[in-house]
């Protein structure tokens, strides 16, 4: 199965998140997200790999959402092109990166994470992987 895990922000509070999407067919599906490390620098120790996805990407009915406030959605920033949690109703939200608010319009078409399409780590490795490191 071909997976990625990207690096997100909750909206809320600007805790990393870590997001996993599965390609689904011809789509990119987000599919389960774990708590990420405490801090950028400790982020940065866990983004290896990197792959950049350009597909129809959206989120799959089985997503749980943020693992902060259960957002159930996502949005890409356009002008920092960081990606975060919303609740999916909003056409406004706010960037907490770029501290602006951003007119959601279209869909996301690119999406950039850890290439965990060989099996070298699994998602779940992964989010551990972040816990320890943030603890540190």
């Amino acid at each position: 199965m071909q997976e990625i895990i990207v690096t997100a922000k909750c909206r809320k509070n600007g805790k990393y998140i870590l997001i996993k999407f599965e390609k689904q067919e011809s789509r990119w599906n987000a599919t389960d997200s774990w708590k990420g490390a405490t801090s950028e620098i400790s982020q940065k120790r866990v983004d290896t790999d990197k792959k950049t996805i350009e597909a129809v990407i959206g989120v799959s009915h089985t997503y749980p959402g943020c693992p902060y406030c259960e957002d159930t959605q996502i949005f890409r920033c356009s002008t920092c092109e960081n990606m975060y949690c919303y609740d999916g109703e909003s056409s406004e939200v706010y960037c907490v990166t770029c501290d602006i608010n951003v007119i959601l319009e279209g869909e996301i078409s690119v999406i950039e994470g850890n290439d965990r399409s060989t099996g070298a780590h699994n998602a779940t490795e992964l989010g551990q992987k972040s816990d320890e490191i943030g603890l540190k």
